[in-house]
Formats: C-alpha cells, structure tokens, sequence
C-alpha cells in the first residue's frame, strides 16, 4: 500500500492515513461502503465514530483531485506510447 499510495503531495497527515485505511479496509473487506471499511480497521471505538471520521475525510476539499492526479501518475508510468486506450460507454 505505501508503495501505491507514496507520501501523496498536497495531503495533510491525516488525509494520508484515511487513504492508507480506506485502501486496507477496501482490500481486506473487499466493500467500498464506509461501515464495512470501518469494521475491518476493527478499532477499539464505536463502529460509528469510525464511520464518521471517515466521511469527514473523504469529503476533505480537494481530496478527489489529489488522489485522481496521483492514480493517472502512478498509471501514467507504467503506459508505453503506443499503448492502446479503450473506452466502453456502454455504462
């Protein structure tokens, strides 16, 4: 994970830990939904504090934007230049 993740430019420290909780509870609780990531992190909280420490941080200004910069750049490295590109539009 902190390979993937790196020191993410731009992010205040506990930004950077939501993104390595939010990567390990996505990964080990195979779930993109807050409670279940909350759960997996198995802190010694209530499961809705947990929860709404998340939410806080995902909805931090500007953290959509630094982590989509980050994902195109970590992809962006492993592309050669004539690389193809497909889109489905069918979503």
């Amino acid at each position: 994970m902190q390979a993937f993740l790196g020191n993410l430019p731009g992010l205040p420290k506990t930004a950077l830990r939501f993104c390595r909780e939010a990567l390990y509870g996505v990964t080990a609780g195979r779930s993109l939904r807050l409670t279940d990531i909350a759960r997996t992190l198995n802190e010694d909280i209530a499961l809705i504090k947990t929860v709404n420490r998340l939410s806080r941080q995902a909805d931090r200004p500007g953290m959509e934007w630094t982590l989509t910069r980050h994902v195109i750049r970590q992809g962006a490295t492993r592309l050669s230049p004539d690389a193809l590109l497909i889109i489905d539009p069918s979503d």
